[in-house]
C-alpha cells in the first residue's frame, strides 16, 4: 500500500506541536501527529527546517573593545579630514583652471576684435582717401573737360596746347580709372579680411560657449562627487559616533563592574579582619 503524501507545512506544524508539548519529535512521532506518511521523509523535512530556523537566527554582535574604539574614532577624524580637504583641493584646482582658460579665451577673442576694429579703421580711412582723390581727380578732369570745349568752341588755343589738354584729359581719364581699379581691389581684400576676421571671433565664441559648458560639466561632475564624498563623511561619523556610544556603555559597564569588585573587597577585608580577631581571641583563651 503506498503512504500518505503528507505536506511540509503539515508536518512544521505537527512538528511545533509536538515541541510545545515538550515531547521527543521523532519520525513515528510526526507519522502519528498527521495520521500517516514515511517517518524518514517526515524526520528530513523537520531537520531541514530546524537547520533553516538555526541559520536565520541572528548572532549577537560583540562590542568593540575601548582601544579598538578609540582607534577607530582617531582614524575616521582623519579619514574624514583628509577626505574634505581632497574635495576642496580638487574642487578649488578645476574652479582655478577653468577661470584661466575662459580668461585666456576671453582675452584671445577680446584682442582679435580689437585687432579687426583697428583694421577696419584703417580700411575706412583708405576708403576715405581713394574717394577723396577720386573726388579731386574728377573735378580735374571736369575742369579740364571744360577748358578743352572753351578751346574748341572759340578755337583760339593752338593745336599743340589743345593735344596736350587731351593728353592731360586722357591720363586723368586713365588716373581715375586706376584710382577705381584700387579702390575696388582694395575694397574687396578689406571684405575678405573682415569675413576672415568675423570667422575668426566666431570660432573664439564658440570655443568660449564650449569651454563654459565644460566648466559647467565639471561643476556638476564636482558637485555630485562632492555629495558623495559628504555621505561617505556622513557614514563614517555615523558609524564613529555609534563606536563612541558603544564604547562609551562598555567604560560604563566596566566602571560597575570595578565599584562591584571593591565592594567585594571592602566585604572580604572585613571578613578578613573578622576571622583574624576570632582567631586572636581563640589562641588567648585557656
Amino acid at each position: 500500500m503506498r503512504p500518505v503524501e503528507v505536506t511540509e507545512e503539515a508536518i512544521i506544524q505537527a512538528g511545533n506541536e509536538l515541541l510545545s508539548a515538550n515531547r521527543n519529535i521523532t519520525g513515528f512521532a510526526l507519522r502519528k501527529a498527521v495520521g500517516g506518511g514515511s517517518a524518514p521523509r517526515l524526520r528530513q523535512v523537520w531537520d531541514d527546517y530546524v537547520s533553516s530556523q538555526a541559520l536565520a537566527k541572528v548572532e549577537p554582535v560583540a562590542e568593540l573593545p575601548v582601544e579598538v574604539a578609540s582607534e577607530l574614532k582617531e582614524l575616521s577624524d582623519g579619514l574624514v579630514q583628509r577626505l574634505q580637504n581632497m574635495a576642496v583641493g580638487l574642487n578649488d584646482k578645476a574652479v582655478k583652471a577653468a577661470e584661466r582658460r575662459v580668461s585666456e579665451l576671453v582675452k584671445s577673442v577680446r584682442e582679435q576684435r580689437e585687432q579687426s576694429e583697428r583694421e577696419l579703421s584703417d580700411a575706412s580711412m583708405a576708403v576715405d582717401e581713394l574717394e577723396a582723390q577720386l573726388a579731386t581727380a574728377a573735378q580735374d578732369k571736369e575742369l579740364l573737360q571744360s577748358k578743352l570745349d572753351e578751346a574748341v568752341a572759340t578755337n583760339q588755343m593752338p593745336s599743340v596746347e589743345i593735344a596736350q589738354l587731351k593728353e592731360r584729359l586722357l591720363a586723368a581719364e586713365r588716373a581715375t580709372k586706376a584710382a577705381n581699379d584700387q579702390h575696388e581691389t582694395e575694397l574687396a581684400t578689406l571684405q575678405v579680411t573682415l569675413k576672415e576676421h568675423l570667422a575668426e571671433v566666431a570660432k573664439m565664441r564658440d570655443q568660449l560657449t564650449a569651454a563654459d559648458a565644460e566648466v559647467n560639466s565639471k561643476s556638476q561632475a564636482l558637485a555630485i562627487e562632492l555629495a558623495q564624498v559628504r555621505e561617505r563623511l556622513a557614514a563614517a561619523e555615523a558609524g564613529a559616533q555609534v563606536a563612541g556610544q558603544q564604547c562609551a556603555a562598555q567604560t560604563e559597564k566596566a566602571e560597575k563592574a570595578m565599584e562591584e569588585a571593591a565592594r567585594y573587597a571592602g566585604q572580604v577585608d572585613a571578613l578578613e579582619r573578622q576571622v583574624k580577631d576570632l582567631m586572636n581571641k581563640l589562641s588567648s583563651a585557656p
